[in-house]
């Protein structure tokens, strides 16, 4: 089978790193499937602390965020394409990409400050900036005409275009979230270990499932 580039994983020591990379280089692996093996790629030396990253969708690129900019890197040439970087904007904790490529929202950890960012693809510039400190966590609807972002003790469900925030969803202790590809449920799961199913639409928390190791 054709081998396929599917995931970008922070290694060391064969360890996963969930944040800060300073002092190692970001290792690209491919997914072999004759015997099923992940084998050494590429390796990427970014200069500053890598908090996150995103595969651009046709999979030629990679976006890294981090503590000072955003850095968009050629797979294959293992080379800087064009980096995002604004004044005021801190510390990329995380970084979504749009399943058409299209846009980028970035957050941070401000608290203060507007520390939610759209991003223009094609005319690499940002469109917007919003008000959602602590951000998690960010996801991106498949039509890509809407995005939600979480934080400590709230989700926030924005219009991608007008920067509106159409719901505000009140949870405790957020952490990661997801939109289901018929663009009608978010899921969201907690540092208790608590999943919540939501209706996009009317914001109505459906379903509470408990995971239990």
């Amino acid at each position: 089978a054709t081998d396929k580039l599917i995931k970008l994983l922070y290694l060391q020591d064969k360890k996963v790193l969930p944040l800060s990379l300073k002092e190692d280089p970001i290792s690209l692996y491919k997914l072999h499937h004759s015997p099923v093996t992940w084998k050494l790629y590429k390796t990427i030396e970014e200069q500053d602390t890598v908090f996150s990253c995103a595969f651009i969708p046709d999979g030629t690129g990679i976006v890294l965020g981090t503590n000072s900019n955003m850095t968009i890197w050629n797979v294959e040439a293992g080379e800087v394409l064009k980096t995002l970087v604004e004044d005021d904007i801190k510390e990329n904790m995380v970084v979504a990409i749009g399943p058409n490529g299209n846009h980028l929202v970035c957050g941070g950890f401000d608290v203060n400050d507007k520390s939610l960012h759209v991003w223009d693809m094609k005319a690499y510039r940002r469109v917007n900036s919003l008000e959602h400190p602590f951000v998690s966590s960010i996801a991106i609807s498949p039509d890509e005409k809407r995005f939600v972002s979480s934080s400590v003790n709230s989700i926030k469900l924005w219009d991608i275009y007008t920067g509106e925030c159409k719901k505000t969803l009140e949870v405790e202790d957020m952490q990661v979230t997801a939109i289901s590809s018929d663009c009608k449920y978010i899921v969201s799961g907690s540092g208790t270990g608590h999943l919540k199913v939501w209706d996009m639409d009317t914001g109505e928390c459906l379903k509470t499932l408990e995971h239990k190791e």
